[in-house]
């Protein structure tokens, strides 16, 4: 499985994932790497600008990839929740 792909299943299916924190907990700082970017934009709609994930350690880089998941989740629930405002 890809790694993109676990960062929208992650997001999106909430049945699987205790398997995806399996899978995570086994990536390496490459791995992590080449998913940051887009889970940082499923979190706040752009991609970062002047963060060098590469200087971060592989526990500070699964804390922020399981953060920016829960603030794209919460997102999607705010919006899911309040479309008619719209």
């Amino acid at each position: 499985m890809a790694t993109a792909d676990i960062v929208r299943i992650f997001m999106y299916n909430k049945e699987i994932k205790i398997k995806v924190m399996s899978v995570i907990d086994t990536w390496n700082k490459d791995q992590f790497l080449q998913v940051m970017s887009d889970a940082h934009k499923y979190a706040y709609g752009f991609r970062p600008n002047g963060v060098n994930y590469s200087e971060w350690t592989i526990e500070e880089l699964k804390t922020e990839f399981i953060k920016l998941n829960k603030i794209a989740q919460d997102n999607d629930e705010w919006e899911a929740t309040h479309h008619d405002n719209f």
